[in-house]
C-alpha cells in the first residue's frame, strides 16, 4: 500500500506543471544513530534503528512551506544510497507535520524502522535534503544550501551483555593452544555454548555435560583459524550473555 501511494504521488508530480524556486535549509545534525549501536547477541543482527536529524531554515524569504509539504531526502550509508524502509525507493519522501519558520531548527524523524547494518565496525551515515514539493500550490523548491548534507560516523559492535534472562554470566574465557576454556557462573538452567564468527555465523555449538552453579567448559578450537570470535551462552530462555575472544 505504501509503495502504491508513493507511485501515485510520483505520477501526480510528473503530470503537474509547477513553479520552481530555490531555498536554503541545512541538515545540521544526525541525532540517531549515534555512538555505538549493538548487534544482538544471537548473531542475526536484527536491530531496528531510528534515523533522526535536525534541519534549519536559513532562508528568510521562505517562512512557511505549508503543513503537508513533501521534504525529499537522500540517505547514504558508506556512500551507498539506502532505500526508504517506509515507502521504498532511494529518495525518502517525508511529509512534514509543521510549518518551517525562518531561522528555526526542527528535529525530524526520517524512520523508526531502519534495518541497520550488521557489519561490526565504523560506518558513515549521510543525509541530504534535496528539495521540497508543495502539492497544494503546486510549487517546487530546490535546496541550494551549502550545508544541505550532513554526515556522521557511528559504530556497530556486538553487545557484551544481551539481557539477563537467567542471571548467567561468562566470567572468564581463556585460550591455550587448541583449547578454549569458558567459565560460566550463576546459572540454574541447561545451557548451550555457541562460538560465532565475527560475521555472525555459528562455527561451533557445545552442550555442556553439567549445568548448575559455576562450571567450566573446555572447547576444542584446533579447526578454527586465527581471528575474532563471539562466544555466547544460550539458556532455556534465550541468549543471556556474549563476549568477544581473539583466537591466535
Amino acid at each position: 500500500m505504501k509503495k502504491l501511494l508513493l507511485f501515485s504521488i510520483t505520477l501526480v508530480l510528473g503530470s503537474l506543471s509547477y513553479a520552481q524556486s530555490t531555498t536554503a535549509i541545512s541538515v545540521d545534525a544526525i541525532l540517531k544513530p549515534t555512538g555505538t549501536v549493538f548487534i544482538d547477541g544471537s548473531g542475526t543482527g536484527s536491530v531496528l534503528t531510528d534515523i533522526m536529524i535536525t534541519i534549519t531554515n536559513n532562508d528568510p524569504s521562505s517562512t512557511n512551506f505549508g503543513v503537508g509539504s513533501n521534504f525529499n531526502y537522500n540517505v547514504k550509508l558508506d556512500g551507498v544510497k539506502l532505500d526508504d524502509p517506509d515507502l521504498g525507493g532511494t529518495e525518502w519522501v517525508k511529509t512534514i507535520a509543521l510549518a518551517v519558520d525562518a531561522n528555526q531548527s526542527y528535529d525530524v524523524t526520517l524512520t523508526n524502522s531502519w534495518a541497520a547494518s550488521t557489519q561490526p565496525g565504523s560506518h558513515e551515515l549521510c543525509v541530504s535534503l534535496e528539495r521540497i514539493v508543495v502539492l497544494v500550490s503546486p510549487f517546487l523548491y530546490n535546496n541550494t544550501d551549502a550545508n544541505k548534507e550532513f554526515c556522521s560516523d557511528f559504530t556497530f559492535d556486538w553487545a557484551t551483555s544481551v539481557g539477563d534472562l537467567s542471571k548467567a554470566n561468562i566470567s572468564k574465557i581463556t585460550t591455550s593452544g587448541d583449547l578454549m576454556t569458558v567459565f560460566v557462573k550463576n546459572t540454574n538452567q541447561n545451557v548451550q555454548i555457541n562460538v560465532l564468527s565475527i560475521t555472525g555465523q555459528t562455527v561451533k555449538t557445545v552442550l555442556p555435560n553439567a549445568g548448575g552453579q559455576n562450571f567450566y567448559q573446555n572447547i576444542d578450537i584446533s579447526d578454527l583459524t586465527s581471528g575474532v570470535y563471539i562466544v555466547t551462552i544460550q539458556t532455556e530462555n534465550g541468549i543471556s550473555a556474549a563476549k568477544k575472544v581473539f583466537i591466535q
